[in-house]
């Protein structure tokens, strides 16, 4: 069997607040292999994000295991962490918030490259030109300020910020929640094909049981800081054995797995 690129053992992160304690996470265990998306769903303040940000350590949990692409994550410090995190990239839901708006597409996209040591100076416009050409953008948006872009737009920045690095996982936070429906398609077919081209895997987590039907391999619901149910999308939405899956399954519209909508870039 291939290794899993991610792994998670045991996660646990308790945040404490006015004298209150919630477990965030609560004994979270998940695999991600090289070329599969696994659906994270559940409703606001599940752990979702918390999940997210630990397994980028952006978090650090309490206990338990992360492996990523064969390596101990949580022993990595200094260089060798700053090196490992070239494999797992994120991006996240607001593609306002994410980056500085006064920067340049080629200054936002730039700056991993360099974090990284990936690109010469010499070579840097030619490779974020590459990039925005990979997620469907003109390279004469390089010199554009962030803040001058469509919403679409920002969000395949995003995308091309996270391919950058040349990840083995990127992690996708409520990645088309924030756009018009209209582009929720064109963003989603975007990353499948990347996924495809590129043998990516992808941690997809939404709130939306109905999106990650449409783009999961596998879908684990989230209730409480753990996992209560896992399984193929079809076998969980049509069949739920928890009150949580039954809950998301009632609030959102079902999206067909082959209705993800295509389009020009947005």
């Amino acid at each position: 069997m291939t290794e899993p690129v991610l792994t998670a053992r045991g996660l646990r992160k308790v945040f404490r607040s006015a004298g209150r304690t919630v477990a965030a996470l609560d004994g979270v265990d998940l695999h991600l292999a090289a070329g599969e998306t696994l659906g994270i769903v559940g409703t606001s303040g599940c752990g979702k994000s918390t999940l997210a940000r630990v397994l980028l350590r952006l978090v650090e949990p309490d206990a338990g295991s992360i492996a990523l692409a064969g390596r101990d994550f949580r022993s990595l410090a200094g260089g060798a962490l700053r090196a490992a995190r070239r494999d797992i990239q994120i991006v996240f839901q607001d593609p306002v918030a994410a980056f500085n708006p006064r920067a340049s597409v080629a200054g936002v996209l730039g700056d991993p490259l360099r974090i990284h040591g990936i690109a010469t100076p010499d070579a840097l416009p030619q490779i974020v030109h590459t990039l925005l050409e990979r997620v469907g953008l003109p390279s004469s948006l390089a010199s554009r300020p962030v803040r001058d872009l469509s919403g679409g737009q920002r969000q395949r920045v995003a995308i091309a910020r996270a391919l950058a690095t040349r990840p083995r996982a990127i992690v996708l936070d409520e990645p088309v929640s924030a756009l018009d429906v209209s582009v929720r398609g064109q963003i989603l077919n975007l990353l499948d094909d990347l996924r495809r081209a590129e043998n990516l895997a992808y941690l997809f987590i939404s709130h939306d049981i109905g999106a990650v039907n449409a783009f999961a391999d596998r879908i684990c619901v989230m209730e409480s800081g753990r996992m209560v149910e896992e399984g193929p999308p079809n076998a969980v939405i049509r069949a739920p054995r928890t009150i949580a899956a039954r809950t998301l399954i009632d609030a959102v519209m079902r999206l067909p797995r082959q209705d993800a909508a295509s389009g020009t870039p947005t």
